[in-house]
């Protein structure tokens, strides 16, 4: 799946699943995704890499530039394969990696 998001309904339920960050080998700001509203989201991050992958979440009415990493952060960064449980409404969402080796993977499921 290339990065973005879908929203999908379940036995009567709609849920947001996505990637955030999709084989990155190289610093990147990341890019928004919507959530669609839905919540609570858990992000995910996996690979063999060493680095920082940071949340950031925003509630703008239109998409913020995928550079703007000013947006406040959610929870603490990751410098491992983790998980972080966002518990509140944010109308997007993304992750940035600071590289130092490997390749990450950052995912989004919620609902």
């Amino acid at each position: 799946m290339a990065v973005g998001t879908n929203l999908v309904q379940e036995r009567g339920k709609f849920i947001l699943r996505g990637t955030l960050l999709e084989s990155a080998a190289a610093t990147t700001d990341g890019t928004w995704c919507d959530t669609h509203g839905v919540w609570p989201l858990v992000v995910t991050t996996e690979g063999t890499w060493t680095g920082t992958c940071t949340v950031y979440v925003s509630n703008a009415i239109t998409k913020p530039s995928d550079s703007d990493s000013t947006k406040p952060t959610f929870g603490s960064a990751m410098t491992s394969n983790d998980s972080v449980t966002i518990d509140a409404h944010f109308r997007w969402v993304k992750v940035a990696f600071t590289r130092s080796s490997g390749t990450v993977n950052a995912y989004v499921a919620g609902g």
